[in-house]
């Protein structure tokens, strides 16, 4: 069986959530903290305490540097959303994207810490839905040292695999969510 590790907002995360408990093959597992507010089941939350989103900040202060924020700046939840990205891609396969990449490659929004630390942590497919249209991570695992390129479709989702993104999607981005799905049946 294989595992979708998410966020829980509303958006990609929710409708990454979504294809994979449709298909059934999918276990869900959406990182949260205590008072964070979500409309996924309540049967796929995580909730990660206050050490364990500590966990990861070596891996933030590096992504912060190549995505040009200020790490100590964060505080309250929006750290701790960032804080809980890290959970989504240190134990992952693949990353399933949906945000913009900017110009000079990095890409935008919460869902750009994530695939940063997923560079950095050397996951091995990284994928982004950007502009209507599927990137990979062609690199290593420093940001500087790579590329996007685009690419059909990637291969359906198996083995544990995070499904993230931007809040703000339409039609276009979710049918390119589920049609990962469709291709595995």
């Amino acid at each position: 069986m294989s595992t979708c590790l998410s966020g829980g907002a509303i958006g990609s995360d929710t409708e990454f959530t979504n294809a994979a408990i449709n298909l059934g093959k999918h276990r869900v597992i959406n990182y949260s903290f205590a008072g964070h507010d979500t409309l996924v089941p309540k049967k796929t939350i995580r909730i990660l305490s206050a050490n364990e989103l500590l966990e990861g900040e070596e891996t933030l202060k590096i992504a912060a540097k190549y995505l040009q924020r200020n790490w100590s700046e964060y505080s309250g939840k929006p750290r701790k959303l960032i804080q809980r990205n890290f959970w989504q891609v240190k134990k992952t396969e693949a990353v399933y994207a949906v945000a913009n990449i900017k110009k000079d490659g990095r890409v935008s929004g919460g869902t750009g810490w994530a695939v940063t630390m997923a560079i950095l942590l050397g996951v091995p497919d990284i994928y982004t839905f950007s502009e209507g249209v599927w990137y990979r991570w062609f690199g290593t695992n420093d940001p500087k040292n790579g590329h996007w390129g685009k690419l059909i479709p990637p291969k359906p989702e198996v083995g544990t695999y995070t499904g993230i993104g931007s809040r703000e999607i339409g039609e276009r981005e979710v049918k390119a969510i589920w049609s990962l799905y469709e291709q595995g049946t």
